[in-house]
């Protein structure tokens, strides 16, 4: 029995020796060849200045690949560094780099108002187009309210109602300033009946009904 004992130890030195004295089995390798890198934390965040250059490198002597206006709505990618700098995406595909400094949580109300009409303009310039008719159309409102547990917040809505020889498209947006994203309430109508209802954040669904009940 003694004997099996310090037959066992002896294999057991062995294996240490060959596997680097850390274990029994060797360590299983990483076949890239280099450490997996933990996915950079998002944040929706808006261009504070009137005009922000966004460079190529975090550095101000790096090419500049973009100027972005107040209030236009980026990603931003994981913290800031030592000095200052985060990576953001401007565009789909289209990235760089800009001061924190010079980003902000939330759009300002103007910038918020501003995005309602233009996402409004866009709805009523086809219209016409289409073979609708405006029955109804209210001006961007900008809302501040406060909930049950008197935390602020500022809204911007608008309602637009079309008909034409079939159908009426009543449709309702409204958006927070803190992450910008229009959502849409729309139900098409045929009489009374209700033909087709969305519930959504695509503002291009929104618009193609308005070719899709066409006339």
């Amino acid at each position: 029995m003694q004997r099996s004992s310090k037959k066992v130890t002896a294999i057991l030195v062995v294996l240490c020796l060959l596997f680097g004295g850390v274990g029994l089995a060797p360590e299983i390798a990483n076949t890239t060849g280099s450490p997996v890198a933990k996915a950079a934390t998002k944040y929706t965040r808006f261009v504070k200045p009137t005009t922000l250059k966004v460079y190529k490198k975090a550095s101000a002597s790096s090419k500049v690949v973009a100027t972005l206006k107040k209030d236009k709505k980026v990603t931003q990618y994981g913290s800031a560094n030592k000095k200052g700098w985060v990576k953001i995406r401007y565009a789909s595909g289209k990235y760089g780099y800009v001061k924190k400094t010079n980003l902000k949580t939330h759009m300002s109300k103007a910038g918020l108002l501003a995005l309602a009409k233009k996402q409004r303009k866009k709805i009523l310039s086809i219209v016409e187009e289409y073979g609708w008719s405006v029955e109804f159309a209210t001006e961007p409102e900008l809302i501040v309210y406060d909930d049950e547990d008197g935390i602020y917040f500022t809204r911007v809505e608008f309602y637009v109602t079309i008909k034409n020889a079939k159908y009426t498209y009543e449709m309702y947006a409204s958006c927070y300033f803190y992450d910008g994203v229009f959502e849409y309430d729309s139900h098409v109508y045929k009489g009374s009946v209700e033909k087709k209802s969305d519930v959504g954040h695509n503002f291009d669904t929104l618009l193609s009904y308005i070719k899709k009940y066409a006339v």
